[in-house]
């Protein structure tokens, strides 16, 4: 029985003193929902003998199917303090009666973006950690680890990709409106066109994106959708300076511009990305003598950097090492525009560069600025890029997730057998003191991730709990260039997908004789 009236609700939302906004907020499977259902029951909402059960904040049917919280969902509860426990609050209240609008977050590492939209509007949190047994088919823990939530990392990148199209054609404008209404609800989902024309929906995983494509067909667009298998995006980069100095000559054959590639330092592309000791916008004095100090840059060169690309931030540089070039300020605004350009669609398979300097050693120019505009100098700059990617040994990179597994230690077996078929390496294995809890820490190939979580659990009697982040990119082993090699078949396999020509084009294409 409901133990209080909307006209009770309406009363104390006029005595600010006494509302409290707060989140449930832990790891996957630790009883968030759980806790949440006790707490309703308290209020009179549901039966106490239902709580744990009906896991009433749960209100989509998907999350109900899959036992796990999709949407962060609010409710508010009424509850009267007897007089003995009003004493432990220190706040300034009238009366003993309290609203507590409460909010159930996911615990899924794919919805961090529901918790921390949740967070935003909450003042305080209910962290659930177990102490030594097990809430719902929670972990075992301890209340020390139950605290370590702030160390959880969040940094989620979309690196998993699907194409999807309206199964009738004239429902495009009702799936181009449910992209943007789907872009808007989730900030962790990317919807964009490729050139070809596909529209493109990148989320943080597998579980994420098949929640995206069931609320846009479902919710957004409101249309029947065909779509794609998930696809993994990639990065160009490449691991060696180039072999020559390369040089391309502009259609009207009176401009060239004359530049190499080569790696940038290890650990430099990851402090672009988090843009604190390194960004576009710093001052050229501070920047240089940062990459002077700690990552071996000529200080004369590194004060000389034309941009960041692709978007202008990326992780990869663009540099002027001349001497004296006349009009080159004049042309500086197109070989920028061409950087753009050559970098957000690499030679190999237009994915975006990452990790490489470009280095511009000289220019020659025609005397006259009608003979040196944009129209010569862009499509000139980019294919003078991919000759230096080219000549300097290019490889492909692909996402990695960090993975955290907790198990009991029958099933440690079962996960190294299953990361060993995925080309996964495991960091180490530690035991939680004082219980039969293992947690296994690795490395996994985000194009090996799809279908992981169902294969670990079978292979471990469903005894594994995964989660799985985005951490870093790590080189892809093999070159692209020879048959057989799995970057050969992902180089072929992307550019089948974008339209392109099977073959990556010949040198000869971009770079021109003296």
């Amino acid at each position: 029985m409901v133990n209080f009236t909307i006209d009770q609700i309406r009363a104390i939302m006029d005595k600010k003193e006494n509302i409290r906004n707060m989140s449930v907020i832990a790891h996957v499977d630790h009883g968030k929902s759980t806790l949440t259902d006790s707490l309703v029951s308290k209020a009179g909402i549901i039966a106490g003998s239902k709580a744990g059960e009906a896991r009433f904040t749960d209100t989509r049917k998907d999350e109900q199917e899959r036992c796990i919280t999709i949407k962060s969902t609010a409710i508010s509860l009424y509850y009267e303090l007897s007089e003995e426990d009003l004493q432990w609050i220190s706040q300034d209240t009238k009366g003993s009666g309290f609203l507590i609008n409460l909010i159930d977050s996911p615990g899924h590492v794919d919805f961090s973006s529901e918790v921390t939209a949740a967070l935003r509007v909450t003042d305080g949190a209910l962290v659930v950690g177990v102490d030594n047994f097990l809430v719902k088919t929670g972990t075992l823990t301890t209340s020390d680890q139950a605290h370590n939530m702030k160390q959880m990392k969040f940094s989620v990148s979309p690196v998993v990709r699907v194409a999807v199209e309206a199964k009738n054609p004239s429902d495009l404008p009702k799936l181009v409106e449910g992209l943007k209404r789907l872009a808007k609800s989730d900030p962790m989902v990317l919807c964009m066109i490729e050139e070809s024309g596909e529209h493109i929906i990148a989320g943080a995983g597998e579980l994420h994106l098949e929640i995206c494509l069931k609320d846009l067909e479902e919710d957004h667009a409101q249309i029947p959708i065909r779509k794609s298998d998930p696809v993994v995006s990639y990065r160009e980069s490449v691991i060696e300076e180039s072999d020559r100095m390369c040089l391309s000559k502009s259609p009207n054959k009176h401009n060239r511009l004359f530049m190499r590639a080569a790696p940038l330092p290890e650990e430099l592309p990851e402090k672009i990305d988090e843009g604190k000791e390194i960004f576009p916008r710093q001052d050229a004095k501070l920047r240089g003598r940062y990459l002077a100090d700690h990552h071996g840059f000529d200080v004369n060169e590194a004060r000389k950097i034309w941009c960041f690309g692709p978007e202008g931030t990326g992780p990869n540089l663009l540099i002027d090492c001349t001497k004296a070039v006349q009009y080159l300020n004049e042309i500086k605004d197109s070989v920028v525009a061409g950087f753009q350009w050559a970098s957000k669609e690499g030679v190999l398979c237009e994915e975006n560069m990452r990790g490489i300097r470009f280095n511009i050693y000289d220019v020659t120019l025609h005397a006259d600025a009608i003979h040196r505009g944009g129209g010569q100098i862009i499509p000139t700059a980019r294919r003078c890029l991919y000759a230096c990617q080219l000549t300097a040994k290019p490889r492909l990179f692909e996402p990695m997730y960090l993975v955290q597994i907790q198990c009991p230690e029958s099933a440690v077996g079962g996960i190294y057998g299953v990361l060993n078929k995925r080309r996964g390496q495991v960091n180490e294995t530690t035991n939680n003191p004082g219980t039969p809890i293992f947690n296994v820490n690795a490395f996994l190939p985000v194009n090996e991730s799809f279908g992981f979580t169902a294969d670990l659990r079978s292979n471990t009697g469903g005894q594994a709990f995964p989660q799985c982040v985005f951490d870093h990119w790590q080189m892809f082993q093999g070159d692209p260039f020879e048959e057989g090699t799995k970057p050969y078949d992902v180089v072929l396999a992307t550019r089948k997908r974008k339209g392109l020509s099977e073959i990556v084009p010949p040198l000869d294409k971009f770079y021109d004789k003296l």
